[in-house]
C-alpha cells in the first residue's frame, strides 16, 4: 500500500490528539500565553538560596510578613528596593519548616484579615514575589491547600486575579534568558506542549488540595463554584491553562471538572465553549487507550460519567423564582442551604422536591434578605474593591481570549457602578439549588454554590427565556459528548458510558449489511417498530438491498436509470427515529448501477457526517460537499480516470471540506499502466498538499482491489449450499409438534381478546363470570442467546424486542437483528411456534468460523447471560455449548449463571451431541442442579444417538429431522437455512424454552380469571429450576425404558384442553386454560 502522510502530529487540530501541532485554537491560546508575560523578569542565580537564616524558616517568613503588611515599609514601586529584597531575603521562596506554608499562604491569610491600605500592600507583596517565584503557587502546605487554591476559597476578586495574572511562564536560567524566542520559535516545531509542561499555574491548576473533608484541584473549584471572585475571563484563562492532569482528575467524590462543567444548570454559550476546551485537552489518544481520560472517568457513589451526570442534574433540575436583593448578600450557605434531601441520589443532594416547597422557601429566603439590610460597612467595604480594582490591563485582555460570561466585569465602569453594584439580582434562594455536604463551616468567606446553581439571567431575560436557553446549549453540550465518546471508544465501552447496562436497549449503529437482496419497505418497518435509536450513531452500514413497495418515496415515478433504494432507510432513521447525526457512513452500492449523486446528497445531508465510504466509483466532489461538509474522512472509489482526479483536487473540490483530515482512496483495475497510474496519484497527492497549505491531512493510496457487489458471502448471510440445494420436506412430523400448534393457535386467539379487553376503557359487567382480577397484561420474554435473528422474517414481526449485541469485529458491530447462519432465526421461530405469545429478546454472541466450524468467544456469552438478566427477562434459552473455560473466564461464566439463578431467571440450556460421553461443556455443566438440561429426541420419541446418556439430561424434546418448513413460509424458507433439516439439541432447547413460556402464560390467565386460586407467587416459583421442571413432568413422560422416562408426552394434556376450546366461548376458554394451569400447578406443589 503506498501512503502519503503526514506526521500524526499534524493532526493535532482532532480532538483527542495530545500529541500534535497547535490548532487555531492552541495559536490564540499562545497569543494569550505571549500577552501574558508582560515586562522580562531578571534571572537570578540558584545558588543564593543555599545561605542559611540563622533562625528559622518559619520566624524569618513570620518577619517578613509583617514588613510587607505595614505600609511603606517595602517600597514595591522601586525597582532598586525590590532588588535589594531579593538580594536581602534568599530564603524567600523556602516554604516553613513547621507547617509547609511558604510565604504566599501567610501572606493570603493576612490579606483576608486585614483592610484598607494594609491589603494594598499585601496584594503588591503577592503580585511582585508570585511573578518572581512563581512557582510558589503550587506549593501545598502541610495541611493542604496551595496559595490559589486558598485565594480561591476567601472568594476576593482582586487577590485570584493578582495571582492568576502574575503566574506566567518563566525563562530557565540554564538558557541565558532567551527563552522567549526559543518557545516561539519551538511552537513552529511541534514542540509547545513540552514547553507548558514548566507552566507555573498548569502545575498549580493539577495539585490536590484539601480542606475540611474535600480534595480537589482549583479546577474542580473554580467549575463546582462559580465563585464570584474568578470571573468569567480568568475561568477562561484557567480552562485554557488547564494541563491534562488537572482535567483527568478526580476529586474526592470521584468528580472531574468536566463533570461541573456540564451541569445542566449551568449551561449556556459560555459554558458550552469552556466545556469544548475541557474536551479537546482532556481527551488524549494514551489516555482513551488506558480508560483514563476525563470521558472515562466515573464518580464514586453513584458511578456516573460526565454525560450520565449531566442528564441526571438536568433531571433534578428545577427553575427557581427571581428574587431582587438590594443589599450584598454574605450570608453563610450552610445555614440557608438546610433543605430536604431524601430520596436523592448523592450527585443532586438538596434539589428541590417538587413545586408545592417553593413559596415556603421563596418566603424564607426573602425574610433573610430583609434581615440582611443591616449588613455591616466593613464587608460592604471589602466586596467593592475586590470588584472595583480587579480590572487590570491584562484582565481585559484575557477577557478577549474566549466567550464572555453573562454579567461580566469587562465593560467599563460608569459613575453610578458602585450603586449598582450593590443591588445584585439573585436568582432564587439557594435552598433551591444543590447544597454541599462538603461545603464551608459556619466561618467561610464566602458562600459556596453546588453543582446545580444555574447561571443568573441576564437583564430583561425572563425565565422562560432563560430556560428556553439553557435547554438549547444543554443538548448541544450533549450532543458534543456523544460525539466524542462515540468517535473515539469502541461500540461497547460507549455503551457503558453513556447507558450503563443500557436497560432501554438504545441502538447506537445500524449495521444492515449482507442480509437480503430484497426487501419490503412495510415489513422492514414494523420488525423494527420497537427498536429505540440514539439521536447520534456511531456508524450505519448498507449493502446493495432493493425495496419493495416503498410508498412514501414518491421520486420512483421519476425515469433515470440511478436508484433510490437506500434513500429509505436513511428517511426512516431521520423521520422516524429522529436520527439527527451519523458519524460514519458504509455503503456497499451495485458499481454497475448505483444510486444517483440525487438521491446521495439528499439522503446524507441531514445527518452531519464525518466518515463516509460510498463506494460508487469517480463520485463527483460537489455530490461530497453537498452531502456533508463537516467530513474529517473520506473513502474514494477511482476507476482510474485522471481527470477525475484532477477534479477531486481542484480549489472547487475536496479543499472545500475545511475539516477534512484523511483522503483513503482506492484505485481499480485501470486501463492505465502502474507506473502511469502512479504518476497521476503522486499529481493528485501534490495538488492536494497545495490546497491544504495551512491544514494537516493524510491521504493513503490502497492497492486495487476486485469486489463482489449484491452476493451473500458464505461467511455471512446464507449458505451458499442454501442456495443450490433445493429444500427437502419431511412427510411425518412429530405427535408432539401437532399437539403444541394446535394448542398454540387456541391460547392465542384467547390471549388477544384478554389483550383487547385490558386496553379497552374500563366497563362493569356484574354478569361476567370471568373476573379479572389483575389488571396488567403480562410479558414472558425469553432471551434467544445466539447469533442474531432475522427480525424482518415474515412469521417473527411482532415478536421481537429490541436487542443487544456483543460480537464486534474491529470498529464494526455483528448486529443482532440478523442472524449470520440463520441459526437464531430459527431457534426463534421454534419458540413462538409452541407459544406464539412470547417475546423474543436476541442478544448476538461474537463468533468467527475456523476450520469452516462456528466458534463462541466464551467472555461474550458471559457478557449476553448478564445482560439479560438485567434486561429482566424470564427465560433464556442456550442453543449452543462451549468447551469449559479456564481460570478467571470458568469463574465468570459460573457467576454470570449464579447471578441469573438467583435472580431468578428460567435457563435452559442444550446437551453436546457427541454421544455418551462425559459432557464437560458449558453452560450446561456449570450448574448441574439448576440448570433444564435438554437432549433431542427421534420422531418415534427415542433418544438421539448423540444427545448424550438420558440420565444426564432432564428433558427429552424432538431435535432430529424437524422440517423447518413445517412453520415457516415459503418467503422464509427460501431466505434461511431450510435446505437441510436441523438436528439436535439445539432445536430440542428451543422447544422446551417454548413450552416454558407456555406454560407461564396459563399460569397467568389462572390469575387473572376464575377460582383456580393461582397467584402472582405460582408465576414467580416457575421460574426456578425445581418447580418449572415438576411443571413440566406434569405433562406426562414416556414410560420406556429407552428413554429414561425423560420424553414429554404434553398431548396427554395439551389434546384434550384443546378439544374442549373448540367453541368455547371467551370466558368459559379462560376458564379451561385456568384449570390447565391449576393442573400443572397443583402437582409442583405436592
Amino acid at each position: 500500500m503506498n501512503d502519503f502522510t503526514n506526521t500524526e502530529a499534524e493532526l493535532g487540530e482532532q480532538i483527542g490528539n495530545d500529541d500534535g501541532l497547535e490548532s487555531d485554537e492552541d495559536r490564540h491560546e499562545d497569543e494569550a500565553y505571549e500577552e501574558d508575560e508582560g515586562e522580562e523578569i531578571e534571572d537570578y542565580d540558584d545558588d543564593e538560596y543555599k545561605e542559611i537564616n540563622d533562625y528559622p524558616i518559619q520566624t524569618f517568613l513570620t518577619d517578613f510578613q509583617s514588613k510587607a503588611i505595614v505600609p511603606g515599609k517595602l517600597d514595591w514601586k522601586n525597582p532598586k528596593i525590590v532588588e535589594e529584597i531579593w538580594t536581602d531575603n534568599p530564603n524567600l521562596s523556602r516554604p516553613s519548616d513547621s507547617d509547609g506554608k511558604n510565604i504566599l499562604h501567610l501572606l493570603v491569610e493576612s490579606y483576608i484579615i486585614k483592610r484598607g491600605p494594609e491589603r494594598k500592600c499585601i496584594c503588591e507583596a503577592i503580585s511582585h514575589i508570585t511573578a518572581r517565584y512563581p512557582e510558589l503557587v503550587q506549593n501545598r502546605s502541610t495541611s493542604g491547600p496551595t496559595p490559589l487554591y486558598m485565594a480561591m476559597v476567601k472568594g476576593d476578586q482582586l487577590l485570584v486575579t493578582t495571582i492568576i495574572n502574575k503566574c506566567k511562564l518563566q525563562p530557565n536560567a540554564k538558557d541565558d534568558g532567551n527563552n522567549s524566542k526559543d518557545v516561539t520559535e519551538n511552537a513552529t516545531k511541534g514542540k509547545k506542549e513540552m514547553e507548558r509542561r514548566d507552566d507555573p499555574l498548569a502545575q498549580a491548576l493539577a495539585v490536590q488540595c484539601k480542606e475540611d473533608d474535600r480534595e480537589e484541584n482549583p479546577l474542580h473549584y473554580a467549575l463546582r463554584t462559580e465563585s464570584s471572585a474568578i470571573t468569567p475571563a480568568i475561568l477562561n484563562r484557567i480552562v485554557r491553562r488547564a494541563p491534562v492532569a488537572a482535567i483527568a482528575a478526580r476529586d474526592s467524590d470521584g468528580f472531574t471538572p468536566l463533570h461541573y462543567a456540564v451541569d445542566y444548570g449551568k449551561s449556556s454559550r459560555a459554558q458550552f465553549e469552556l466545556i469544548m476546551i475541557l474536551l479537546r485537552k482532556g481527551e488524549p489518544k494514551r489516555l482513551i487507550t488506558q480508560k483514563q481520560a476525563v470521558l472515562d472517568l466515573l464518580t464514586n457513589d453513584s458511578r456516573l460519567s460526565v454525560y450520565q451526570h449531566l442528564i441526571k442534574t438536568r433531571e433534578y433540575f428545577v427553575e427557581r423564582p427571581t428574587v431582587i436583593l438590594t443589599q450584598p448578600i454574605r450570608q453563610n450557605p450552610s445555614s440557608l442551604n438546610k433543605v430536604k434531601t431524601e430520596g436523592k441520589p448523592p450527585e443532586v443532594r438538596g434539589a428541590v422536591q417538587g413545586q408545592s416547597t417553593l413559596d415556603v422557601r421563596e418566603q424564607e429566603w426573602v425574610a433573610k434578605a430583609e434581615a440582611m439590610k443591616d449588613v455591616s460597612n466593613t464587608d460592604k467595604e471589602r466586596s467593592k474593591p475586590s470588584i472595583r480594582e480587579e480590572k487590570t490591563d491584562e484582565d481585559v485582555k484575557g477577557g478577549n481570549e474566549g466567550p464572555s460570561l453573562p454579567n461580566s466585569t469587562q465593560k467599563k465602569e460608569g459613575p453610578g457602578a458602585a450603586k449598582h453594584r450593590e443591588q445584585r439580582t439573585v436568582v432564587g434562594p439557594p435552598g433551591d439549588s444543590l447544597t454541599d455536604d462538603n461545603g464551608p463551616t459556619a466561618n467561610s468567606e464566602i458562600q459556596r454554590k453546588h453543582t446545580l446553581q444555574q447561571k443568573p439571567m441576564q437583564h430583561g431575560q425572563t425565565i422562560e427565556e432563560r430556560k428556553h436557553e439553557r435547554d438549547d446549549w444543554s443538548k448541544k453540550i450533549e450532543m458534543e459528548l456523544k460525539k466524542q465518546y462515540l468517535r473515539s471508544r469502541p461500540h461497547q465501552r460507549a455503551i457503558q458510558l453513556l447507558y450503563g447496562k443500557n436497560p432501554q436497549d438504545i441502538q447506537l449503529c445500524f449495521d444492515y449489511e449482507c442480509q437480503r437482496p430484497e426487501l419490503d419497505a412495510l415489513s422492514f418497518t414494523e420488525s423494527f417498530d420497537n427498536v429505540k435509536f440514539d439521536e447520534v450513531l456511531q456508524y450505519v452500514a448498507f449493502s446493495d438491498v432493493r425495496i419493495k413497495n416503498d410508498h412514501s418515496n414518491t421520486d420512483h415515478k421519476v425515469r433515470r436509470r440511478g436508484r433510490s433504494d437506500l434513500e429509505f432507510f436513511f428517511r426512516w432513521l431521520g423521520e422516524i427515529k429522529q436520527v439527527k447525526c451519523i458519524l460514519k457512513v458504509i455503503v456497499r452500492d451495485n458499481v454497475e448501477m448505483p444510486h444517483s449523486d440525487e438521491v446521495i446528497e439528499r439522503a446524507l445531508s441531514p445527518f452531519n457526517i464525518e466518515v463516509l465510504d460510498w463506494n460508487k466509483p469517480d463520485i463527483d466532489p460537489l455530490t461530497i460537499f453537498n452531502a456533508s461538509n463537516d467530513l474529517k474522512e473520506l473513502v474514494l472509489h477511482w476507476n482510474g480516470n485522471n481527470s477525475v482526479l484532477r477534479a477531486w483536487s481542484e480549489p472547487q473540490g475536496l479543499p472545500k471540506l475545511q475539516k477534512l483530515t484523511m483522503v483513503d482512496l482506492i484505485p481499480d483495475a485501470t486501463l492505465e499502466s502502474k507506473d502511469r497510474m502512479n504518476k497521476n496519484i503522486d499529481t493528485f497527492r501534490n495538488r492536494l498538499k497545495e490546497q491544504f497549505t495551512n491544514r494537516y491531512f493524510i491521504v493513503k493510496v490502497q492497492n486495487g482491489r476486485n469486489e463482489m457487489f449484491g452476493e451473500l458471502s458464505p461467511s455471512k448471510g446464507s449458505s451458499v449450499n442454501n442456495l443450490t440445494r433445493a429444500p427437502k420436506i419431511l412427510q411425518h412430523s412429530h405427535r408432539w409438534l401437532n399437539s403444541t400448534e394446535e394448542f398454540a393457535e387456541r391460547i392465542f386467539n384467547v390471549w388477544e381478546k384478554i389483550v383487547s379487553e385490558r386496553l379497552r376503557p374500563s366497563s362493569v359487567d356484574a354478569t361476567k363470570k370471568a373476573v379479572a382480577v389483575n389488571p396488567d397484561i403480562p410479558e414472558i420474554i425469553v432471551a434467544v442467546i445466539d447469533d442474531g435473528i432475522d427480525t424482518t422474517q415474515e412469521n417473527l414481526v411482532g415478536h421481537i424486542l429490541p436487542g443487544r449485541t456483543f460480537g464486534y469485529e474491529g470498529d464494526r458491530v455483528q448486529p443482532w437483528h440478523a442472524s449470520e447462519s440463520g441459526h437464531g432465526s430459527l431457534m426463534a421461530t421454534m419458540i413462538c411456534s409452541v407459544c406464539p405469545m412470547a417475546k423474543i429478546y436476541p442478544i448476538r454472541l461474537k463468533t468467527s468460523n475456523r476450520d469452516h466450524k462456528r466458534t463462541i468467544d466464551p467472555q461474550s456469552a458471559i457478557d449476553a447471560i448478564n445482560a439479560a438478566v438485567d434486561r429482566g427477562v424470564d427465560i433464556i434459552s442456550i442453543s449452543w455449548t462451549v468447551a469449559k473455560p479456564k481460570g478467571d473466564m470458568l469463574t465468570a461464566f459460573n457467576n454470570a449463571i449464579r447471578r441469573a439463578i438467583a435472580k431468578p431467571v428460567l435457563i435452559l440450556c442444550s446437551s453436546k451431541d457427541l454421544g455418551h460421553a462425559d459432557d464437560t461443556s458449558y453452560p450446561a455443566a456449570s450448574r448441574s442442579d439448576s440448570l433444564i438440561k435438554i437432549g433431542a429426541a427421534q420422531p418415534s420419541g427415542l433418544p438421539y444417538s448423540w444427545a448424550g446418556a438420558p440420565e444426564k439430561l432432564d428433558f427429552i424434546f424432538p431435535g432430529v429431522e424437524i422440517a423447518q418448513q413445517q412453520f415457516m413460509s415459503t418467503q422464509s424458507v427460501e431466505n434461511s437455512q431450510t435446505s437441510e433439516h436441523n438436528t439436535g439439541s439445539s432445536i430440542a432447547t428451543a422447544l422446551g424454552a417454548g413450552l416454558a413460556s407456555l406454560i407461564m402464560y396459563c399460569t397467568h390467565i389462572g390469575c387473572m380469571f376464575g377460582s383456580a386460586g393461582l397467584t402472582k407467587n405460582h408465576v414467580d416459583n416457575l421460574h426456578k429450576y425445581e418447580f418449572m421442571v415438576k411443571a413440566i413432568r406434569a405433562f406426562g413422560c414416556s414410560s420406556s425404558k429407552d428413554t429414561g422416562g425423560k420424553f414429554v408426552e404434553v398431548w396427554k394434556k395439551l389434546d384434550g384442553c384443546t378439544s374442549e376450546l373448540k367453541g368455547a366461548s371467551y370466558e368459559e376458554s379462560c376458564e379451561k386454560i385456568a384449570a390447565l394451569a391449576q393442573d400443572l400447578i397443583n402437582i409442583t406443589s405436592e
